[in-house]
Parts: C-alpha cells; structure tokens; sequence
C-alpha cells in the first residue's frame, strides 16, 4: 500500500468517529479545523464524496450555527458545544473546505457572515481573531495567518478584488522589510499584550500560495527565495524552523508548517528543496509503527490535520490553480 492509503486508513481508525475527526484518539473533542483541513485534504487527494459527506454531516450539527451562517469552535460527543467562540480563521478554513468538496453556496454564507460580523474591521480592512458569540466581546488581535486563508478562498469564491484589498492591508502592516518576510502573531498572545515580533515559516507559505493564486508570481518567487535565504530554513534537513521570535531561531520542525511550506514550495522554481522536504517529512516527522505524522520532531503527538497536510504536501494534490 502506498503512504496516502495507509495513512488515510490510520486517520479513520484512530481519530473518526460518527461522521467527524477527534482532536486526539482519546479525547472525543471535534474542531471545526481539524475536520475542515483533513476533509480539504481529503477532497483534494481523490476522495470528495467522504469529505462532501463529512462536511454535510458538520452542517447538521451543533458545530454550525445556521442562524450566523457561522461555525463555533468545537463541540464535544455529545453534541454539546465547548467553545462558542466564532473564530475567523477556524471558519475561512470551513469556507476552503466547503468550496474544494462542491457545496459552494455554505461556503459563500460563511464568508458573507464573516465580513458582517464583528470580526470584520473596516478601518484596516481586515478581520480580528474571534468573538464570543454569547457577549459578543471581541478579541481585537490581527493575526496574519488568519488574513492569508481570507485571501485563499476569497480567490476560489472569485471574490478577486476583496482578496487584493486584505493582501495589500497586510504588506502594509505586517511585512517586514528587514527580512523580506511576513511578521507573524502568536495566537496564544495576549490580545492587550500583543506585538508583531514573529516570523512563522506556515505564514510565508500561505502568503506564497496567495501570491500564486492573485497571479503575482514574481512576489511569490521573491518570497520563495528569502524564506529559503533566511534562518527559517535548516539547509542541513532541508526542513523549515517554527520561527523566529526576537531575533532568535526556534528549530523545532513542525509538521503543520512544513506542510504548508512543501505546498507553497510546489508552486515555485524550487523544486529541489521541495523533495528534500518531502523526503524529511517521511525520514525525520512520519511514524512508522502509526502510520502517521508526528507533531513535530520534539513532539510525537498525533494530530489528524497535521498528517493529513503533510500527506498533501507529499502527494502535491492541492489544487491552487
């Protein structure tokens, strides 16, 4: 069997259950992430019935608020919602993966709901971290990442010209011109606490991918290059640093980031560091005896969403274009 077949095998029988994927096998906890990445996956590796099916089976659910057109965080096994936070990035994610498995018209009342919300700042022209649905309180944080998964599937929706406005929002306020990358926030900053002093190597490539998908190639290209010039990349691995904070490396390796790195990287002239990297994901972050991905290479937690990004990234599925 090839590593996609075994791998997705390992996912459904270690982390599905009733229609969602678990946080972790023994911890009956549904994301709304997790679920919205490995069925994105999913979609994009071939197999977009049980993801369109997993998606429809979230839209029933307590996971979805059909009166915001909106998604809470998580719920738990019994259909009880945990965290009732309205997370944009958490449902600009759900929107990407409503749209790759065909039910585009939910993906386009989460994206209109999300502009309608609190979340959306109209003096930026981007969107704030989350809201508690319950008082309505806002966490005012703007998160790059966050904004870079707007931009994706504002694209895919063809909602073109909202996708330039927040692109050129960020490169205003979150580019970093010493470094020639994105500056990055934390999500588990605090919010009164907070200041861009990150350099996250998952932002750089999901800033790649939106520079692929705005048909600004010769950004993408640059900013392939001085991600890969800069500390974030361990030439010895061939394998991306989690960031850069204040100045000093932090070299755990991530599956998650390198993930995303190996998709952006697919996009772009490099492709030799793009097999290198899928070969050190396999080497240094795929555990065998699971027949999953490892958290990172400090970290052999197991999570569904990481696996099934970096199963994408080895297979060079996902479908930008």
């Amino acid at each position: 069997m090839s590593i996609k077949s075994i791998t997705i095998k390992s996912l459904y029988q270690n982390f599905y259950q009733d229609g969602f994927f678990k946080f972790e096998p023994d911890k009956p906890t549904f994301c709304i992430h997790i679920n919205s990445l490995v069925n994105l996956g999913l979609s994009e590796l071939g197999q977009t019935k049980k993801a369109r099916d997993n998606m429809t089976n979230i839209l029933k659910s307590p996971l979805y608020n059909s009166k915001l057109h909106l998604f809470y965080r998580e719920i738990n096994d019994k259909g009880q919602v945990t965290n009732n936070k309205i997370n944009t990035c958490k449902n600009a994610v759900a929107a990407l993966a409503l749209y790759s498995v065909g039910i585009v018209n939910r993906a386009n009342d989460v994206i209109d709901a999300l502009f309608a919300s609190p979340l959306f700042d109209k003096k930026s022209g981007l969107f704030f971290r989350e809201y508690n649905s319950e008082t309505n309180q806002v966490n005012h944080l703007i998160i790059t990442q966050t904004n870079l998964w707007l931009v994706i599937v504002l694209v895919k929706l063809g909602q073109i010209d909202q996708a330039k406005r927040i692109m050129n929002s960020l490169e205003q306020i979150a580019f970093n011109r010493d470094y020639q990358l994105f500056n990055s926030e934390d999500c588990n900053y605090d919010e009164k606490k907070a200041h861009y002093n990150s350099l996250f190597s998952d932002d750089q490539a999901l800033a790649i991918i939106a520079y692929k998908l705005l048909n600004r190639d010769d950004k993408a290209q640059k900013l392939a290059r001085d991600l890969i010039e800069s500390d974030l990349y361990d030439h010895q691995t061939g394998l991306f640093n989690r960031d850069i904070t204040s100045g000093k490396v932090n070299d755990v390796k991530t599956s998650y980031k390198n993930a995303l790195a190996g998709i952006a990287l697919g996009l772009t002239e490099y492709q030799l560091e793009l097999k290198m990297l899928q070969r050190s994901l396999t080497v240094n972050l795929y555990d065998m005896k699971s027949k999953l991905f490892n958290s990172s290479d400090k970290d052999q937690t197991k999570i569904p969403d990481n696996s099934m990004l970096a199963l994408s990234a080895l297979c060079k599925h996902i479908d930008i274009k």
